[in-house]
């Protein structure tokens, strides 16, 4: 069996591709027409059939900048704090500490109207869940009822490490608030009615990149699908 050098549009798989464009969709607030969609043989393509979605007024201005704003200003009203105080480079572990981050977190989520993903399980935490699901899939093989019963304690077990998880995925405000424009786009636009139209594609190019794990080169308009 031969791998790919890297990894392009072509040879990853169609759902996972579907994956990033259903992250699209709700980041701008749109709906495909998935056999238009199913048309759209080039990723140029496919950011033209985006574009043409967006029937918005056209208003200049940084997405990634009124994001932070609107991070910012929330992350003040959660924590009682000066706005002011809050920079793009102010870490994250010094805003929110161990103690109340978790429930901190869901205030800022509600305050802002989304459910965005800040903490995940510490690296060693994650890797021990992985190999409990491997171990338990394999003891299907050998005996079933076992296996089946290790397959089970593992989803509790990682309902239980998920909901215990308390380490930020992110380090500073500024990657917060630049992950929030890049998933959220619509919300984090001053006015969701409005759209600059020179964002579309950057921000539709940050999705797959970043859902996909792409290079940048790899996406071109002639990038065929």
């Amino acid at each position: 069996m031969t791998f790919p050098d890297k990894i392009t549009l072509a040879n990853i798989d169609p759902e996972d591709i579907g994956g990033a464009m259903e992250v699209v969709q709700a980041s701008f607030g749109i709906h495909h027409d998935w056999d238009a969609v199913e048309n759209a043989k080039t990723f140029g393509a496919y950011c033209d059939l985006v574009a043409a979605l967006l029937a918005r007024e056209h208003r200049d201005g940084c997405t990634a900048q009124q994001g932070f704003y609107k991070m910012r200003a929330a992350m003040a009203k959660v924590l009682q704090c000066d706005a002011a105080a809050i920079r793009p480079g102010t870490t994250i572990n010094e805003l929110f500490p161990v103690y109340g981050r978790k429930k901190k977190i869901g205030a800022l989520q509600r305050e802002l109207g989304i459910r965005m993903g800040l903490l995940e399980l510490k690296r060693g935490v994650g890797w021990l869940v992985f190999g409990c699901f491997l171990v338990a899939f394999l003891a299907v093989f050998i005996n079933w009822r076992y296996g089946l019963l290790g397959l089970g304690i593992c989803t509790i077990l990682r309902f239980v490490a998920w909901s215990v998880a308390n380490r930020f995925r992110y380090a500073t405000v500024g990657e917060v608030s630049g992950s929030f424009a890049l998933h959220y786009y619509r919300l984090a636009r001053r006015d969701p009615d409005t759209v600059n139209q020179h964002e579309i594609v950057p921000v539709i190019k940050g999705i797959f990149r970043r859902v996909l794990h792409l290079d940048a080169e790899m996406l071109t308009r002639d990038t065929v699908f």
